[in-house]
């Protein structure tokens, strides 16, 4: 299939769906089982028909459809292309593959062997001939697996197809464990090489063997992954077994972090110990955890283990994805710093360098890959992890990212945008492109395209194909956006003189920190910014009795035994700026703010009054029946359930200002408000989603630039 960029930002029409969206969901399902189960954006429009764009997505983007069914699809969305990835919750019966067979009359799992579901049996199905047949079922469509499979979505799928999204879902059995007995006493393992578990050293796999390096002959058990027994059975799980050693090893490594043990001894969890060769919490993260943490990167966050961003000592980290994994590989401390230099050149196409194994690699920026030069068959996608923009409303911090902008001469020479460079300047700065481009990725009704003029030239900039054309002449010139390059050196500095550099970023808020002024009854705040203090409100002040009304009104309690007042500057200026822009939006009118209550458990108190409402934690203990946001309530009864008691028995709440803005009717899939004309899906959004319109008592907000915890009340 010929590569080419999908031309769908530039036919935008503004019109309804002409086919109902389930049946675009399925068909889409359909295409990407075919075609190994994951596909980028533009190959899936390639392989529907450019000629069905507008009939399938009606005017917006494929990604806005895809993201209203988490279930089945998993987008990847970087720089320059989005990955989509076929996924199922479906899950095969453990009872029904056991001697005694599943007794339950209606389970509501698949009754299928495991091994076949993703094309490893070894043995036939019942129409198998001569060969030895499978004890267990291949057929997909019998009566109970398409009742099954049809409350999925998967019952117009063939067999292959619907082994390839299997195969996705399904990583536990898509690596072999290692054998237990062969790594355990002298007398190893009897079944020798039809045992179907690998004979090699556990901890050599996992990167912890004591006989590694100088002791390596100490060693009883093997470090040769391509000795005839596991090559083998690799190979019967699809292993590419024709490279070396050292990338087979790193394929299986990767893929670690979905083993589930079975009866080998493959780790039990993520947090199984892996080869370290970066400085991040571990080396191994996700799909979908981008993010990393500026409050870690400062020297504390708050959240700890619990933090859903990513935490490492720098503002960025470049990882490799293995093939057939859903992990991600931190480049090694040196080299991560290496290619980031690199990166923020923006004439460098690429930058190829030597991990510690000696092994070359040529990453390219733009095709976001790296191969392996060494045998130049071994190709990995590449990825930048990256702290906020520091356009970002939310993210005006230290360590946030500046990003710059630069376009390309018909000399193939780079110039940033807003600098002279013998011609007349833009009318346009990286900041104007950087805020028009959050606002374009973040889906919030950014247009894809953004107009400038340059002496006496018009121009429009497409953030779909990265193209800046001249509107009279139609000639293209190439974009790139680039980081501004922070060594390591730069950041360990910054970091030992917080005070001073945090106090340089709260001044350079698009404005001084007079233009929001705090509040009159606070006292005395820090001038740290990024700090905060807690101020005790005592019983007989004004704010102590309308805030114990407040929560004595709907929840019965003992007595309220602390209030206190958050003061953070930084939270404080955010949520500002946030109420000024959307007071902008609407002619100058305030958004509706509401104080409301927050429940939340006792380990998350301090992390709350450092960094806001995580709304990413949405579903770890609430739920998220009206969205993937933060909750807040009405009544204090209601977010009282979601509080836990500490040893003294004490309980915490949050009074919250939140600017709920207009609202709309919450749905489960939504990870951000719904549109406000149906027609426009992308147009201006809602500010916030609710239980009831008519009559709202609960309010999911899913920027939490929107909300500031003002007070934390103790009570029995």
């Amino acid at each position: 299939m010929s590569r080419r960029k999908p031309q769908l930002a530039m036919n935008f029409q503004r019109r309804q769906y002409s086919i109902p969206e389930e049946d675009v969901a399925k068909e889409i399902l359909h295409v990407l089982c075919t075609y190994g189960g994951s596909m980028s954006v533009s190959a899936i429009v390639e392989a529907i028909g450019p000629g069905k764009v507008n009939e399938y997505f009606g005017g917006s983007r494929p990604e806005v459809l895809l993201g209203k069914y988490p279930n089945i699809f998993v987008l990847d969305i970087q720089q320059h292309r989005t990955q989509v990835t076929a996924k199922t919750t479906v899950k095969a019966c453990d009872a029904y593959c056991t001697k005694n067979g599943c007794p339950e009359g209606f389970c509501q799992n698949l009754h299928i062997c495991k091994r076949y579901a993703i094309g490893t049996c070894k043995f036939a199905g019942n129409s198998g001939g001569g060969q030895r047949k499978c004890f267990f079922s291949h057929d997909f469509h019998d009566d109970h697996n398409m009742g099954i499979l049809s409350q999925y979505v998967l019952d117009s799928l063939s067999s292959s197809q619907i082994q390839n999204i299997l195969k996705q879902s399904w990583k536990s059995l898509s690596v072999p464990g290692i054998c237990k007995f062969y790594n355990k006493g002298e007398a190893g393992c009897g079944k020798g090489a039809k045992c179907p578990f690998l004979h090699v050293c556990e901890h050599y796999v996992l990167g912890d063997c004591a006989f590694t390096n100088a002791r390596k002959q100490e060693c009883k058990r093997s470090h040769n992954i391509l000795d005839p027994q596991p090559k083998a059975l690799l190979e019967k799980y699809k292993f590419d077994v024709q490279r070396s050693p050292k990338e087979v090893l790193q394929d299986i490594r990767e893929a670690s972090l979905s083993w589930k043990g079975d009866k080998g001894a493959g780790p039990s969890s993520p947090t199984a110990k892996a080869p370290a060769d970066t400085s991040s919490r571990t080396d191994r993260i996700l799909d979908g955890e981008t993010d990393i943490c500026p409050y870690y990167v400062r020297g504390k966050c708050n959240y700890r283990g619990a933090c859903v961003r990513h935490h490492c000592d720098m503002p960025y980290l470049w990882q490799r994805k293995g093939r057939g994994s859903d992990a991600w590989i931190s480049y090694e401390r040196a080299l991560n710093e290496k290619i980031e230099k690199a990166y923020c050149d923006a004439s460098r196409d690429d930058v190829t360098v030597f991990d510690s194994n000696q092994v070359e690699w040529k990453i390219c920026f733009d095709e976001q890959k790296a191969t392996n030069l060494n045998t130049n068959d071994a190709t990995y996608r590449v990825r930048r992890l990256s702290t906020w923009s520091s356009v970002n409303t939310r993210s005006k911090q230290l360590f946030a990212t500046t990003w710059c902008w630069y376009w390309q001469d018909e000399y193939n020479q780079w110039y940033k945008y807003g600098e002279k460079s013998g011609e007349a300047s833009s009318t346009v700065n990286r900041l104007h492109i950087e805020q028009q481009y959050c606002q374009y990725v973040s889906d919030t009704g950014g247009s894809h395209q953004l107009s400038f003029t340059a002496g006496r030239h018009a121009y429009t900039l497409s953030f779909a194909d990265m193209t800046q054309q001249n509107d009279n002449y139609r000639t293209e010139r190439k974009v790139r956006r680039r980081p501004k390059f922070m060594s390591e050196k730069d950041v360990e500095e910054s970091r030992r003189m917080p005070h001073a550099v945090a106090g340089m970023a709260a001044m350079s808020l698009q404005g001084s920190k007079s233009e929001f002024p705090t509040p009159d009854h606070w006292d005395g705040a820090s001038d740290d910014y990024g700090d905060y203090q807690l101020v005790e409100i005592t019983r007989g002040m004004t704010e102590y009795d309308d805030l114990v009304d407040k929560v004595t009104k709907t929840l019965s309690i003992r007595r309220v035994t602390k209030i206190a007042r958050v003061q953070n500057l930084e939270l404080w200026d955010l949520f500002s700026r946030k109420k000024k822009w959307m007071a902008k939006k609407r002619n100058d009118t305030p958004p509706e703010e509401k104080h409301l209550f927050h429940g939340t458990k006792n380990e998350f108190v301090d992390a709350i009054c450092q960094q806001n409402f995580d709304f990413r934690l949405s579903g770890t203990r609430v739920g998220k029946k009206y969205g993937m946001g933060s909750y807040f309530a009405r009544d204090a009864k209601y977010s009282h359930h979601y509080t836990e008691s500490d040893n003294d028995g004490h309980r915490h709440l949050f009074v919250a200002r939140v600017l709920v803005g207009s609202y709309a009717q919450g749905q489960e899939a939504y990870r951000k408000p719904p549109p406000k004309d149906p027609n426009r899906p992308l147009g201006e959004i809602h500010d916030s989603c609710v239980n009831n319109v008519a009559a709202p008592e609960i309010f999911v907000i899913f920027d939490n630039s929107q909300t500031y915890p003002e007070y934390i009340i103790s009570y029995q």
